[in-house]
């Protein structure tokens, strides 16, 4: 089957596909497609049957992904085991997979002490510490590292404090290799800059942790995390100053030197990290070397598409990989597109085309991990791509060889590196600054996903067919498919109300049908380490991925309800990435000084209100209960709110005390609530049972930490709860809690994160 090695690629992911759900249906279309196949003349019987039994093949090799939501029997565990991969190891954490010796089970350990010790693969380790479960997404869009490592067939994790708590010997070639990989880097720390010592690190050895954070996340907003895996551009750098070597100083003929690369394409992956792209870029090269060997020619994408299913024999876990699926379309993109490549004569058009067409075949990918588009990446992107290909790359593979071979070389091609590189980062920086103005287009769903590659692959047939018609209507489709998804909640009928599990803080997001405003009710934080500032953790990891996932960039309104840190601490971050409209508080709000000054240079209004007032944020009416009077302390003085959602009374209290919930039990008029936000994360000194009395609530939404030192929600709460025949909801069991609910009809659904 020469020259159709895609097939078996598609037989593959067919299989992978056969494995999840909706296997009959596939497999019925796959035969079809197959025995189609067979009557039009394209395929022979024998193809159709070696294509089928692939597939089925790979239905039963594939891993099933199993969720443990149990915890380990014992906390404190002494295990041995052999370390089968290393993560990371920094000066204060290093990470490590292991596979136990009694169980054959995969254990990811993590070392939190001062100290790292010597770490080799293949060594022998008797290990003591905490086994716990992996951390689990509780909110919609947040990133889910239980399932991320279920899918590598890890379940458990092993934590550990003190390095006398890790004793590792012994360990196989592959690991002595990794381990002068680790020296190498570390002498290049030691003698270059740190600035180009991490890129050196990053871009020749594959290991990114010298690189800062914030360049890591500004090449990810602009589509260039490519640029920074070792790809089979960085491959081909080191074969053609390899081969010049080899041939031109070290007087070896091709064969000879041919024999020489495929030695060192075998090991090279050991070297650089192993990661997926490394080893598709090396097999590739390795089997395209194999070849001149026996005088047996293979088409580019056979080449391809064997190291494709070599690799997921060998891991089949990847087939999850980002970076395996984005290396591998990019790749076969290129291939398929060698036709229009070769109509490009002008090295800098080539190079554009090949940046814009690698950005445009993983976008949809990207948008579901993501969830935003950067329009102006299509103009940044190829020219930074560019620059990366044809100076820094090879610039820096430059600088390992003179490292290697000549230092003092080294020294001064450093500073060379430093005084081009330093300004063009710069510069990226500025265009990120002014011009970073993504569409937040939400999830992207999987009927959009195969509407999108469709019109790719149209656009680009057409573009090689040079038939414009077909091109603008290709261009027109991709454009509608994406901006379907920008438009999709303003014709959406439906309302959302999201109770975000922030830990022990609060944050509700109100989406309302139509699109017709966005409304967050607090926006709380963590405490930082010192315990007076707040992190960002929970703004970058729960509520801005939540935003982006429901496709929100403009707010309509942010009330907070008073001055604390797990109320309105993420509120400094979100005005960096969010548009908003308007900032509301009471009159008693303590925070006021500070809010002017942080919304001085911006047209954000700032509105305080007291009890007694209504006010209106586009259709969505509040009305004001409380405070109506400076109750002496924050969390009395909180801005409790009456409004209603599909004919339902909601009262938002945020951290109000008994004293106060008396104040409007005493109040002359007398209402029925729906539901209930419970003030204080369930304090006990809320809720009282007059309360509950006066308003008889159906439900109640309980805001709070899992195994938090205040105890909360207290047991008197519950019970006062339970006793009034209340349906209660805590994040600290379900997860975030959501209300959705239709324009035109009364009442609505509740739907929990964990079932």
């Amino acid at each position: 089957m020469r020259g159709k090695g895609h097939l078996f690629v598609i037989a593959t992911m067919i299989g992978f596909l056969i494995a999840g759900p909706h296997s009959l249906i596939i497999t019925g279309v796959w035969i079809f497609l197959l025995a189609l196949a067979y009557w039009k003349r394209r395929l022979r019987l024998i193809e159709c049957f070696i294509l089928f039994v692939t597939s089925v093949f790979f239905a039963w090799y594939f891993p099933k992904v199993e969720m443990i939501d149990k915890p380990p029997n014992q906390d404190f565990v002494q295990i041995t085991g052999t370390i089968q991969q290393i993560n990371q190891i920094r000066e204060h954490y290093s990470s490590f997979v292991v596979i136990e010796e009694q169980t054959d089970h995969l254990i990811q350990i993590n070392n939190f002490s001062a100290n790292q010790p010597s770490l080799v693969s293949g060594a022998t380790c008797h290990l003591t510490g905490e086994v716990v479960l992996p951390s689990q997404a509780t909110n919609p869009g947040q990133f889910d590292y239980r399932a991320y490592l279920a899918r590598q067939n890890i379940h458990y994790q092993l934590n550990i404090n003190d390095v006398n708590q890790i004793h590792c010997q012994g360990g196989h070639f592959i690991g002595k290799g990794v381990e002068l990989r680790h020296i190498l880097m570390d002498r290049i720390n030691q003698s270059l800059s740190p600035a180009t010592a991490s890129w050196l690190n990053a871009i020749t050895l594959g290991n990114r942790d010298g690189i800062d954070q914030d360049y890591i996340e500004l090449f990810q907003r602009w589509h260039l995390s490519h640029v920074l895996a070792i790809s089979g551009l960085h491959l081909s750098i080191v074969i053609m100053i390899l081969t010049l070597l080899l041939i031109h100083i070290g007087y070896l003929t091709k064969e000879r030197s041919s024999q020489v690369l495929f030695v060192f394409l075998s090991v090279f992956p050991f070297f650089t990290g192993g990661s997926p792209s490394v080893w598709r870029a090396s097999l590739v090269s390795a089997l395209s070397f194999f070849t001149l060997f026996n005088q047996y020619k293979l088409a580019k994408h056979d080449y391809l598409s064997l190291s494709f299913i070599c690799l997921l024999i060998v891991s089949p876990q990847w087939i999850y990989h980002l970076g395996f699926q984005f290396s591998y379309l990019v790749t076969f993109s290129l291939i398929l597109s060698r036709k229009l490549l070769k109509r490009l004569t002008h090295p800098l058009l080539k190079g554009y085309f090949i940046g814009a067409l690698s950005m445009l075949v993983v976008l949809p990918l990207q948008i579901q991990r993501f969830y935003y588009l950067n329009p102006l990446s299509l103009i940044v992107n190829p020219l930074f791509s560019g620059y990366f290909t044809l100076f820094v790359i090879p610039f820096l593979f430059f600088i390992l060889f003179a490292f290697l071979l000549f230092p003092s070389l080294a020294q001064l091609l450093d500073v060379i590196f430093f005084t081009i590189h330093e300004p063009i980062l710069k510069l990226l920086l500025t265009i990120d600054d002014h011009l970073f103005h993504p569409l937040i287009l939400g999830e992207f769903p999987r009927y959009s996903l195969v509407l999108y590659y469709l019109a790719l692959f149209m656009l680009m047939y057409a573009l090689e067919q040079k038939n414009k018609p077909t091109c603008w209507l290709a261009l027109i489709s991709i454009l509608i498919i994406v901006g379907f998804q920008q438009i999709k909640p303003y014709i959406s009928p439906f309302g959302k109300i999201t109770m975000l599990d922030l830990g022990q803080a609060n944050a509700l997001v109100m989406e309302l049908p139509y699109r017709q405003g966005v409304i967050i009710y607090d926006l709380g934080a963590r405490p930082d380490f010192d315990f007076v500032t707040a992190s960002n953790q929970v703004y970058q990891e729960v509520i801005k991925p939540y935003l982006y996932q429901s496709g929100i960039k403009h707010i309509d309104a942010i009330i907070l309800s008073h001055d604390d840190l797990d109320h309105t601490g993420s509120l400094d971050y979100l005005l960096e990435d969010f548009s908003v409209e308007t900032i509301i508080t009471s009159y008693f709000f303590q925070g006021s000084e500070q809010i002017l000054t942080l919304i001085k240079p911006t047209n954000i209004k700032y509105n305080k209100v007291k009890a007694g007032q209504a006010f209106n944020i586009g259709p969505q009416s509040f009305f004001v209960l409380s405070p109506s009077q400076d109750w002496g302390n924050e969390n009395d003085n909180s801005l409790v709110l009456l409004t209603q959602f599909a004919n339902m009374n909601w009262l938002l209290t945020g951290d109000i005390s008994e004293q106060v919930e008396l104040k409007m039990v005493q109040a002359p008029f007398k209402y029925h609530i729906d539901v209930l936000s419970v003030a204080h994360h369930g304090s006990a000194s809320s809720t009282s049972a007059p309360f509950l009395e006066q308003f008889q609530p159906d439900v109640a939404l309980i805001s709070v930490g899992r195994n938090n030192r205040y105890n909360h929600p207290s047991d008197d709460v519950i019970s006062r709860l339970r006793s009034h025949q209340i349906s209660i909801y805590r994040t600290d069991k379900h997860g975030a809690v959501q209300f959705l609910y239709h324009q035109n009809k009364p009442h609505g659904t509740f739907f929990t994160f964990y079932p």
